[in-house]
Formats: structure tokens, sequence, C-alpha cells
């Protein structure tokens, strides 16, 4: 189709200079290159510096799995709840809500349960019920949360935050340490667990994910941005355990 404007006005929009001469000086010199990669080299130092190391990996696990192999409803909830939290990778309050009906675990395999309850959820009618892989046995684990559910007793009558207040005390640095004494660093917290859980998975189950699209399978994390600050720990001390567990099934 022919143009609707005149002549002048072509003539006008022909001979307009778009880009100026100036744009050159958005160039980064040679000198700004070294100092942004200068800087980019000591954010990588610091966090690796700031990366929570568990040395003995193999011995962490050992100790877990024997707290839950001998769970009793007489225990202390922290020699009860520490193991359950870092073989399954559940926050708190998930674990605690199996003693208000809001949150269940059902066997499927050997190292596999279906989870019901996921807090923190986006979607307002929650989140559905998606099978994760545990770090011990499913019948070692249903065994310990049901040693929980009997100490703890029915507290459906309580919300989420009533309940996780009136356990608050519990979850401290001082008592994770006393649950797993020499093998955790100092600056580990409760929530650090959920974070050692996605590490040893990684490790002890055959799978082809990158760690951060496996947390978004494990940890019901809505994308794999959401799992990256879960990079911030290491277990070491697992040579020769790398897939120990077997194929990573969670259909």
């Amino acid at each position: 189709a022919n143009p609707t404007w005149s002549d002048e006005a072509e003539d006008a929009l022909a001979n307009l200079d778009l880009l100026k001469e100036s744009v050159t000086s958005f160039a980064i010199s040679k000198r700004e290159v070294r100092l942004i990669k200068r800087k980019d080299k000591a954010n990588m130092q610091a966090r690796w510096d700031s990366v929570i190391v568990v040395s003995d990996g193999a011995a962490l696990l050992e100790r877990a799995t024997k707290m839950l192999e001998g769970a009793r409803p007489s225990d202390g909830y922290v020699t009860l709840l520490a193991p359950l939290l870092l073989v399954s990778g559940r926050r708190e309050i998930e674990i605690l809500n199996t003693c208000s009906g809001r949150a269940s675990f059902e066997k499927v395999g050997e190292r596999t349960v279906r989870f019901a309850g996921q807090c923190k959820t986006k979607k307002s009618e929650g989140a559905p019920p998606f099978v994760i892989p545990l770090l011990c046995t499913s019948d070692v684990f249903l065994k310990a949360i049901a040693a929980l559910q009997e100490k703890r007793g029915d507290v459906s009558g309580l919300s989420n935050k009533e309940l996780h207040e009136r356990m608050d005390a519990f979850f401290t640095a001082t008592f994770l340490q006393r649950a797993f004494p020499t093998l955790l660093p100092e600056s580990a917290k409760w929530h650090t667990l959920r974070s050692f859980y996605l590490q040893y998975v990684n490790v002890l189950f055959s799978h082809s994910k990158a760690v951060n699209w496996l947390g978004t399978l494990i940890l019901g994390h809505f994308d794999e941005h959401e799992s990256l600050r879960y990079n911030a720990t290491r277990i070491d001390g697992l040579e020769g355990l790398k897939g120990a567990f077997g194929a990573l099934e969670l259909g």
C-alpha cells in the first residue's frame, strides 16, 4: 500500500538519525571488564566460604538411621524430630502436622512415601500429594512417625501457628547439636537439614537431574530457581556411595 504521509514527512523520516554518535560511550572498557570479573570471582569465593559442610556424611546418616530404628514414644522430641526431618527433607510443621491430621505419609516403595500436607504453598487449595524419597527405609520412617504421634497426641484443635509456637523451644541450634553431637557444623540450623537432605538424595540415588531441578521434585518447589538457595550446603564423606540407594523413582 502507498504511504499516507507527505513527501516532506518521508524525507524527514529518511534523514532521522536513530543512533547518536555517542552510542559508543556505552561500550565497556577492558579495565571495566577486568573489574567485573574480579568482583564476580570475589563473590563466588564468598559463596563458597559460606557453604555449610558436613565432613562425615556417612556417619551423620548412620546416626539418624539408628535413632529412627530405635524410636519410641518415650524419646525426647528432639530425638524424634531431628532425624525425621533429615531423612525426609520436610519442614518442622509438616512433620508435626502428622499429629494434627493435616499431613500424612503413605508407603510407596522401600525408600519412598507419598507425602500430603505441604506447607508454604502458593496454591490456596494446597499442593497435591507427591512421592518423596527417604534416606532410610519407609518402614523405619513410618514407625518413627507413629512414635511421634503417640507421644504428642491429637493436636487437630491447634492451628499451624499455635502448634509450631508450642514446639518452638525445641528448634534451637543447641538442641540440634545435641541430637547429632560432633557431626554437624555449628552454623547448621534446623532448616539446614532440608538442604542436607537434597544433597544426600543427589548423591545416594541414581538420577539424571540437575540438583536445582531435583529440588523442585522432592522439596515441592514451584520452580528450580527456588532450589538454588539450597545449594549452600555440601555433604562430604560419601565416597563410594554414589547411587547406593538405587534408581530415584518418583512415579
